[in-house]
C-alpha cells in the first residue's frame, strides 16, 4: 500500500484538484523527512501501513500549517511514534 495524493486528499477531505501539485510536493518531502528520521530509504513498494500513515499525517500537518508558524511547525508526536519501530539504530 503506497500513500498517494488521492489518499492524502481523502485524509484532508479535499475534493478539488487546486492544490494537487502542493500536496505531491509535501508528500515527497514527508517521505524524505521520514527516511532521514529512520535512517533508511522510504519503501515505495510494500510500504508498511504505519509509514504510509506517518507520511500522510506529516504531509497533512504541513499543508494545514503552511503559514510557517513555529509553534505549529513541530513534527507531530504521532508521526514520530508511527516511525519509531522502523528506526535503524547504529552504534
Amino acid at each position: 500500500m503506497a500513500v498517494t495524493v488521492e489518499g492524502l486528499k481523502a485524509h484532508l477531505n479535499i475534493e478539488d484538484d487546486y492544490d494537487d501539485t502542493l500536496l505531491a510536493l509535501l508528500l515527497t518531502e514527508a517521505k524524505s523527512w521520514i527516511s532521514g528520521h529512520i535512517d533508511a530509504p522510504f519503501p515505495e513498494t510494500k510500504t508498511p501501513a504505519a509509514l504510509d500513515g506517518a507520511a500522510r499525517q506529516l504531509a497533512a500537518h504541513w499543508y494545514l500549517n503552511r503559514r510557517g508558524d513555529e509553534e505549529n511547525g513541530a513534527i507531530p508526536g504521532s508521526v514520530r511514534a508511527l516511525c519509531a519501530p522502523f528506526i535503524v539504530w547504529s552504534f
